[in-house]
């Protein structure tokens, strides 16, 4: 019996999102992106090949699902949570500014499928076996080690890659459960 088809998104200015087949372990595609100067650089995160250049997080939203439906339809995009850090360490600017950049990117992606928004101390405990409050590098660290021993995939060079395939493997496990 084969299982939904999931897209992960990790958001941000530097992000990543990678579609998992339906069998909960092939990679089917991967991209990743960043911000430079006032554009996104959408990339194809499995060969970096440029994909296209684009205005806002909307606009890397909607590249997404080009990407992603032309390889396979998903049944569900797992877009994370944001996470707001005790101790003054994000700017109110700047976290309004990845508010309004994750809401766009949402705004895209609902498109596709159903939105689960996990935090990342819920889908890291599940998928990595991490405690919730693990720092950053070392779950990011985890991640990349899991995408390379349970996914098969080559070393991911962006950890908002591997975390992205982390919340895909965490969305189709719970997609496979519900049925």
């Amino acid at each position: 019996m084969t299982g939904p088809v999931v897209l992960g998104v990790d958001p941000g200015r530097t992000g990543g999102a990678v579609l998992l087949g339906s069998d909960g372990l092939s990679v089917l595609g991967a991209w990743k992106w960043r911000k430079s100067s006032e554009r996104y650089i959408v990339r194809n995160a499995l060969d970096g090949a440029l994909i296209n250049r684009v205005d806002c997080m909307g606009e890397v939203g909607a590249v997404l699902c080009c990407e992603a439906t032309e390889l396979q339809w998903p049944s569900s995009v797992v877009l994370e949570k944001l996470f707001v850090p005790r101790g003054g360490k994000v700017s109110p600017a700047s976290f309004v500014t990845l508010a309004e950049d994750t809401g766009m990117l949402a705004w895209a992606l609902r498109s596709l499928a159903p939105l689960e928004r996990p935090s990342a101390g819920e889908w890291r405990a599940a998928v990595l076996g991490t405690p919730r409050n693990t720092s950053s590098d070392k779950a990011e660290a985890a991640a990349m080690f899991y995408c390379e021993r349970a996914l098969g995939m080559a070393r991911p060079t962006s950890p908002h890659v591997a975390e992205a395939a982390c919340m895909a493997r965490w969305g189709w496990v719970r997609k496979r459960a519900a049925g």
